[in-house]
């Protein structure tokens, strides 16, 4: 995994939250990149947690914690899969990364 991606792991699981617009300054990349980030890892299993990419906020919580949940862990409304690892809150649009 590149240097940055590690540092962006890190910050994630180190704070519990952050606000996406905040990354890019600290990682040194531009926004889309670091949104590609968040999206890899997620699918490699490696991050794991929720985003609301309208919010802009990344949230990291345990995976035991999400797997424990009926339905979003933000409102509480029905999750559809949409990929490897991910799935979609019907409701509020948020994506969570088991």
């Amino acid at each position: 995994m590149p240097q940055k991606q590690r540092i962006l792991l890190a910050v994630v699981q180190a704070r519990g939250q952050v606000r996406l617009d905040e990354l890019p300054a600290e990682l040194g990349a531009p926004a889309h990149l670091v949104q590609q980030w968040v999206v890899h890892l997620a699918q490699r299993g490696q991050l794991h947690g929720y985003v609301d990419w309208q919010a802009g906020r990344l949230f990291s919580r345990d995976v035991n914690y999400l797997q424990g949940k009926e339905g979003c862990p933000h409102c509480g409304g029905q999750l559809d899969l949409v990929g490897q690892g991910m799935v979609r809150c019907a409701h509020c649009g948020v994506e969570v990364f088991l």
